[in-house]
């Protein structure tokens, strides 16, 4: 998403406050509404266009607690951070690009993965297949959520 790109942490060229004042300035143009309605989705922490859409997406599907880029540290003192993790459900989404991944990555990915399940953490890769398919992916999730640990 564009909007988490003005507001990153990092290097942030705007704020959601300056972005919802500049919305809030066309009230009936074209697609104001649109723009005020995806306000609330935006997050400073968001790392990747794809991630941001796989956020927004679970969000409009019904699944609360997400954070993005969230630290974990295992017992084991390895340190990570989770795409999206939903932290008081000990959930882990991670989105899996085919552009990242040759073999050392994925070996390390899986190691990763590992290492945060010993800690009792439950981890979701998604693809760009999944995000095709919002709706059956959010009703998985939910299902996980729902499922004891």
């Amino acid at each position: 998403m564009v909007g988490d790109y003005l507001i990153h942490h990092r290097l942030p060229h705007s704020t959601i406050d300056r972005l919802a004042r500049e919305v809030d300035q066309w009230p009936g143009r074209r697609g104001t509404r649109t723009l005020a309605d995806a306000l609330p989705l935006l997050n400073v922490y968001a790392e990747s266009p794809q991630e941001s859409r796989l956020r927004a997406l679970l969000t409009l599907g019904g699944i609360d607690g997400l954070v993005a880029n969230f630290p974990i540290v295992t017992t084991d003192g390895y340190r990570y951070r989770a795409d999206l993790a939903i932290p008081d459900k000990k959930l882990v989404i991670e989105y899996q690009s085919d552009q990242f991944h040759g073999p050392e990555v994925r070996r390390a990915d899986l190691t990763r993965k590992s290492r945060i399940e010993v800690d009792r953490w439950r981890v979701m890769e998604v693809s760009t297949a999944d995000l095709d398919s919002p709706q059956e992916l959010c009703r998985r999730i939910l299902r996980v959520l729902s499922s004891p640990p």
